[in-house]
């Protein structure tokens, strides 16, 4: 399975090597092999995921790199905002990817399905 991955801090200070770990952990564990990582280092996450610089260049690349899964830290990570959120993983929807993500305590994976979006919690 190939995958990509999104990792958003929100402040510049901030080290983003915890979500990367996790990340490449659960990658790993699963047989994933991560083609690309898309860092937002600074951004809130109230901002659209579309106007974000690294969110906007892996929607650009999306078609290209055929990725099977976008793993992220948790769902709070591609937006905080409802709305955007839900229609930043609709257009997911829509263009056909698996949606994954890693909750704070454990694994949680968020999967698009057959044109659905299901919750799925996973034991860490």
């Amino acid at each position: 399975m190939r995958g990509i991955a999104y990792i958003r801090v929100s402040t510049r200070e901030q080290d983003e090597e915890n979500q990367r770990r996790a990340i490449e952990e659960f990658a790993r564990a699963r047989n994933i092999e991560i083609l690309k990582y898309y860092i937002d280092k600074g951004e809130s996450g109230a901002k659209s995921f579309r106007e974000r610089p690294a969110a906007k260049h892996l929607l650009e690349e999306l078609d290209s790199l055929k990725p099977d899964i976008i793993i992220a830290w948790s769902l709070d990570r591609i937006g905080r905002i409802m709305l955007d959120t839900l229609q930043s993983i609709i257009e997911l929807e829509r263009r056909a990817i698996g949606s994954l993500r890693l909750g704070r305590n454990g694994c949680r994976a968020s999967t698009i399905i057959s044109g659905s979006l299901y919750y799925r919690f996973l034991p860490g």
